[in-house]
């Protein structure tokens, strides 16, 4: 027996039966269109070790099944037509039902036993409720919303002169599409959400989006899955008031983001993204413009793979206790700092970053990277576990700021990095508190020359730092040979510079070298340490103010001890640093 629909009115009740044959729909297309398997690429074999990614968040075989108490044949029909303005639909048992029409001033409500699951099959609807939201899960197992291939669908909670009139504290002002319990949105065809009273879609469970095309506008957050947010395949455009994606669920396992596949195009005036515990990218085509950080985890943040590309007027990425960046292209194009965490951990992938102040800060969440701490320091035991650890990848950092810092640690054995650095001497390209321990891989770091930094003297590979009596023009080539006059590394800045740092496998301890700077041989040595610091003149001792690793650079001047500073140029307390200006 088919099962009914309750409209419930003001103070009425309309009996809605459910169609003939008829109108059957083919529930393959209609239950599990979009949900496919996962790709399978992520195991617990290859997750990095320091991965925090779970087996429940990879999991989306579990989270987009619809066939559980879904009756295929079962279906009911309501068009939305024969709904007077102002009524509701009420859905009170659960099964299959299928929505076309346009309703006016209404609500959908699902209201069925917690055991019950719902379908809401849509086909070229349009509802719109001035008073709060237009679809409203109070009560279900889940609920799938399936938007028919072909069709264009629209929900919207008002059009933006009622926002006066609503009760904000009422849950059902929250969301254009507000549900207590897991949702899933599913289908080939479009769905559009616009949101004028707060949220697009929020879900106080999980939230499971595998649509072929979604377009969100909201004045607020666009997408909140309180417990999780998990994404694939699905053609995504936001445009949001605060954040475009959020999981905000503070409890262990909960509170994540899970981006499988699709493309998004993520509009933002707060975050882009933002998970209270983490975020797993796998994959997928990202394009992000936020006001606040592109890409923010409150915990970790994990990227496995897609094309990431940012534009934000704070961090591109930033997790406050740990980033892994295991593959993918990500491109950071404009951004305070461009990846910022206390731990980070880069094993492959091809990462460009555009930074006004940091390119890579190894730091805690205020970000306190930009401080300067002279030479062999005090530090203090909450600094040991910042620290940056490259292996692989290819990193290349345009900074106004240090290029890559780190407030502890910086670790090295694989991958190439190539730094722009800063052109004030208040920076560095290179700057770390305790050590850098450079074992493998391919480093060059140009910029400013006072605060400069090279790999620490326990490196077990051979780095090579020249400093310039005169600051060089941007594009000025340098080139390092070997002694029998093959070309083992060479760059040209692209911005103008005064120092930089070599490391490559090629350069041995022991053995001759010369740079070239545009064609004109500059010097020529030998390197007897593991880093060795070299001018027009020779061979010299160097290092800048960040910390172990050498010291200032012949030809410097410092303060002698009767030479009085000008007032507030006193130097820092034991422990502390300058701050930036």
């Amino acid at each position: 027996m088919n099962r009914k629909l309750i409209a419930v009115l003001a103070a009425a009740m309309v009996m809605m039966t459910a169609c003939d044959s008829s109108g059957h729909v083919d529930t393959e297309k209609s239950e599990n269109q979009g949900t496919n398997t996962m790709m399978g690429t992520i195991t617990s074999a290859n997750r990095s070790e320091e991965s925090k990614i779970t087996d429940e968040m990879l999991n989306f075989d579990k989270k987009t099944d619809t066939t559980t108490s879904i009756d295929e044949g079962n279906e009911i029909i309501i068009n939305l037509n024969d709904v007077k303005v102002g009524e509701d639909v009420v859905i009170t048992e659960g099964g299959s039902y299928i929505l076309s029409g346009k309703m006016s001033n209404g609500q959908v409500r699902v209201e069925v036993d917690k055991s019950e699951n719902v379908q809401l099959i849509l086909d070229d609807v349009e509802i719109t409720n001035e008073k709060g939201a237009a679809i409203y899960i109070i009560s279900a197992n889940k609920t799938i919303i399936t938007a028919l291939d072909g069709t264009e669908n629209w929900i919207s909670d008002g059009y933006g002169d009622v926002v006066g009139d609503i009760d904000m504290e009422n849950e059902v002002s929250n969301a254009a599409i507000y549900s207590k319990d897991d949702l899933i949105i599913n289908g080939a065809g479009m769905l559009t959400v616009n949101a004028t009273i707060n949220n697009g879609i929020n879900s106080r469970d999980d939230l499971t989006i595998s649509i072929a095309a979604m377009v969100i506008h909201a004045v607020d957050d666009a997408i909140v899955g309180r417990d999780s947010v998990m994404l694939k395949e699905v053609d995504m455009t936001i445009n949001a008031g605060d954040d475009g994606i959020k999981s905000s669920r503070e409890e262990e396992e909960k509170g994540y983001i899970v981006i499988e596949s699709g493309r998004y195009n993520i509009q933002s005036q707060g975050k882009g993204m933002n998970a209270e515990t983490s975020i797993v990218i796998l994959g997928g085509e990202i394009t992000i413009d936020a006001v606040d950080d592109g890409i923010h985890s409150n915990g970790t943040i994990d990227i496995m793979g897609g094309n990431i590309t940012i534009t934000t007027g704070d961090d591109g990425i930033h997790a406050d206790d740990m980033i892994i960046i295991n593959g993918g292209d990500i491109k950071i194009l404009d951004s305070y700092e461009g990846i910022e965490s206390a731990m980070i951990y880069i094993h492959g992938g091809n990462i460009d970053i555009v930074a006004s102040d940091d390119g890579i800060n190894a730091a805690g969440a205020g970000g306190q990277g930009g401080f300067r701490r002279m030479p062999n320091m005090a530090v203090t035991d909450t600094d040991v576990q910042y620290k940056l650890v490259i292996t692989g990848g290819i990193i290349k950092v345009n900074a106004e700021g240090d290029g890559i810092d780190a407030n502890g640690y910086i670790y090295m054995s694989g991958g190439e990095v190539y730094i722009d650095g800063p052109t004030n001497n208040r920076e560095a390209a290179i700057d770390y508190d305790i050590s850098f321990e450079m074992s493998g891989g391919l480093l060059v770091g140009a910029g400013s020359s006072s605060m400069a930094q090279a790999p620490s003297t326990t490196s077990t590979q051979a780095s090579i730092a020249m400093t310039y009596s005169e600051i060089q023009s941007t594009g000025t080539e340098v080139v390092v040979l070997d002694e029998a006059g093959n070309n083992i590394i060479s760059y040209a800045p692209d911005k103008v510079f005064q120092s930089i740092v070599f490391s490559t496998p090629d350069m041995i301890k022991g053995e001759e070298y010369t740079v070239v700077t545009n064609g004109d041989i500059t010097v020529s040595f030998e390197t007897a340490d593991s880093v060795t610091w070299v001018n027009e003149s020779g061979v010299t001792t160097g290092g800048g103010m960040g910390g172990p690793g050498g010291q200032r650079p012949e030809g410097m001047r410092n303060f002698s001890e009767d030479m009085k500073r000008p007032e507030g140029m006193e130097m820092p307390a034991e422990g502390m640093r300058q701050p930036k200006e």
